[in-house]
């Protein structure tokens, strides 16, 4: 469980740690009455004085019906979110780090799915066994659950049978063609939370079926789209420079956006000509080298439209505070220049930021380059690593087709 703490003292170091993040005067202001007011006032009618994360999410939801109903602003809404939020973090942390907040979800839950899931996202926190945006992903197969649960009549979980998870996994099969591995961990992992804490049937029979694995071909961008991607990158006014460099960097030598974000002024070594840095995946140093088209946009964007800050990230966020960007910033940029180029992009059919690692393995698979270097230069530590990137390439497929010369073929045959 959480470690108890009194609602003021979380209110008072919260705003202290807002305080020296640099946010100013009105700014704080601006935040606690619009989204720290309305969770004490909450607190105060309800007589509680210790922070309870499930009736701060109550609160939350009440104050979501309450801007659907048209009662209040969304700056409210968005403001009371943000705050509690903040205090989740801090109650668990003692200290916060300035991120977006994410979107509501695009169904809301009763309260009482809603808690459940609040305190399973809580437990699979303490166990520490999985990272947080695998935790986000559990979270989100849950909340699919529950979801489905409700539509289909069941208001608690004492009325769900086996024949119940099999049914939702024949429902969400078809959205997660190439993740049901994932589901199934998710339910288990739901499963093992909900017999300890309350009456439930153990659904993990239903659990048991292995799902096939993933055969589809991600998407890869064209020599076309990158040119286009680019172009749209340079043409647009705001924040050009750091989308430049961004996206120069991807299309130079693929580094994932996790990496680009994480990337700090000292990994670009000017003198060596090269971008040395730890791999977010695989914690394995990698060195790659620097082309002068990439230092030259690098340089271009530090020296005119990074802001004026000490943190040591290489690409800032535009607005105060002026922490990394988050690799959902840098596909969110990245869509917008491909609807600026007119690019054929439909949600869900993966071709996002990671295309630009394909293509530059493709380009290089193309071009003759060995496997083991081009394995090197990606930063895999396997070479089986490298089999979706062998598979996508069109020239080293037409290698694998077979001939039909010599085979006789009627046309009775065929029919």
């Amino acid at each position: 469980m959480q470690k108890e703490i009194e609602l003021k003292c979380l209110c008072d170091g919260l705003l202290n740690a807002l305080r020296k993040m640099g946010l100013g005067k009105y700014s704080l202001r601006n935040y606690y009455y619009e989204g720290m007011w309305p969770l004490i006032k909450a607190y105060r009618k309800a007589g509680k004085e210790l922070y309870d994360p499930v009736f701060t999410n109550e609160v939350v939801l009440g104050i979501q019906k309450q801007f659907q109903e048209g009662l209040i602003g969304n700056h409210i809404n968005m403001r009371v979110r943000k705050m509690a939020a903040m205090m989740e973090e801090y109650s668990l942390r003692r200290c916060i780090v300035w991120h977006r907040i994410k979107p509501c979800p695009t169904y809301q839950l009763s309260a009482y799915y809603e808690n459940i899931t609040l305190e399973f996202k809580f437990w699979e926190e303490r166990r520490k066994m999985r990272t947080p945006k695998g935790i986000q992903s559990f979270v989100g197969i849950t909340r699919k659950f529950f979801r489905y649960l409700e539509t289909n009549g069941h208001s608690s979980l004492k009325t769900i049978t086996l024949k119940s998870i099999s049914d939702f996994l024949l429902f969400v099969a078809p959205q997660h063609k190439g993740s049901m591995e994932r589901v199934l961990s998710a339910l288990k992992n739901l499963c093992e939370y909900l017999l300890g804490c309350m009456d439930c049937i153990d659904f993990r029979p239903s659990l048991t079926a292995r799902p096939s694995q993933r055969k589809k071909l991600m998407p890869v961008f064209s020599t076309q789209e990158v040119v286009a991607i680019t172009d749209s990158a340079m043409k647009y006014s705001s924040l050009s420079k750091r989308d430049t460099a961004v996206f120069a960097i991807a299309q130079s030598v693929g580094l994932r956006a996790v990496d680009i974000v994480n990337l700090k002024l000292v990994n670009i070594n000017w003198n060596s000509h090269e971008i040395r840095f730890c791999q977010h995946k695989t914690g394995v140093e990698l060195a790659l080298p620097l082309e002068p088209a990439v230092g030259n946009a690098i340089a271009d964007y530090i020296l005119n439209e990074r802001p004026k800050t000490q943190s040591e990230f290489l690409f800032v966020r535009a607005r105060f505070p002026y922490g990394a960007m988050t690799p959902n910033a840098v596909g969110d940029r990245l869509r917008l220049h491909m609807r600026k180029a007119e690019m054929n992009y439909d949600p869900g059919c993966h071709k996002g930021f990671h295309s630009f690692r394909r293509y530059v393995a493709t380009q290089m698979i193309d071009g003759g380059v060995p496997i083991d270097t081009v394995k090197e230069i990606l930063g895999h530590t396997q070479i089986d690593s490298m089999k979706p990137y062998v598979r996508i390439s069109k020239k080293r497929l037409l290698v694998c087709a077979l001939d039909l010369d010599g085979i006789e073929v009627t046309q009775e045959a065929l029919l």
